[in-house]
């Protein structure tokens, strides 16, 4: 993955995961994550994602 693209990619994840939809900025970012999604596509590309589970409290 382009070190470029996988950094906005971050960019833009992150600021989506934290801004509401009220953002008026969120539907162009999102549509920006969209974008970068079709091109590795097309380029035959993989993107990996790494999960986590985080540990539920006790107690």
């Amino acid at each position: 993955m382009d070190a470029y693209l996988e950094e906005e990619l971050y960019d833009l994840l992150t600021f989506c995961m934290q801004n509401e939809r009220a953002s008026p900025d969120y539907d162009s970012k999102k549509e920006r994550i969209h974008e970068i999604g079709k091109r590795f596509t097309v380029t035959g590309e993989q993107m990996q994602w790494r999960t986590c589970t985080l540990p539920s409290k006790t107690g």
